[in-house]
């Protein structure tokens, strides 16, 4: 199984993959800036025929996600795979994508309280566009955590429940 952790930079994301990985003792896996297009098609597909074949459960901190949302931004591609990669899961693996979201206000806050700059202040907002984008445009099992009205805890344990009901199916 998968579960697929995706959303922006300073949502609560990585926080809730780790609380996850260790809550149902699935295996961790963050995914790096692909070097291109093509690097991380065949990242991608070759990491989904891996999990399938080894009959692993990993929580994925951001997938082909991110491709979608920060290559049009930083790398000045678009991803052409989107339907491609999920009829691949669909056959291979049981996924669900848990999209978090948090409103910008507590986005910027937290990134800048972390020091980073990899994402420029004015490309949150866009970020988050394209990540709702995304999330209408794929077709997975999906929900949705907002850290601006859910706490740490309160988010792990909403998630916990709809992931529950979800390996159930």
């Amino acid at each position: 199984m998968i579960i697929l952790v995706c959303g922006g930079d300073g949502t609560g994301k990585t926080t809730l993959c780790k609380h996850l990985a260790e809550h149902y003792g699935f295996e961790y896996k963050h995914f790096d800036r692909p070097v291109s297009k093509e690097a991380a098609k065949k990242e991608y597909f070759d990491y989904i025929d891996y999990v399938s074949e080894n009959n692993l459960n990993v929580v994925c901190d951001r997938m082909y996600d991110g491709e979608f949302v920060y290559a049009p931004i930083y790398r000045g591609y678009k991803i052409d795979y989107l339907e491609e990669i999920e009829e691949k899961i669909k056959k291979q693996v049981k996924t669900v994508v848990v999209y978090v979201t948090a409103d910008i206000e507590d986005i910027i806050h937290r990134v800048t309280v972390r020091g980073e700059d990899f994402v420029q202040l004015g490309d949150h907002t866009l970020i988050q566009s394209l990540y709702e984008e995304f999330m209408q445009k794929q077709t997975l099992e999906a929900i949705t955590v907002n850290t601006s009205v859910l706490d740490e805890q309160k988010a792990f344990r909403y998630a916990v429940e709809c992931l529950d009901k979800a390996m159930r199916k």
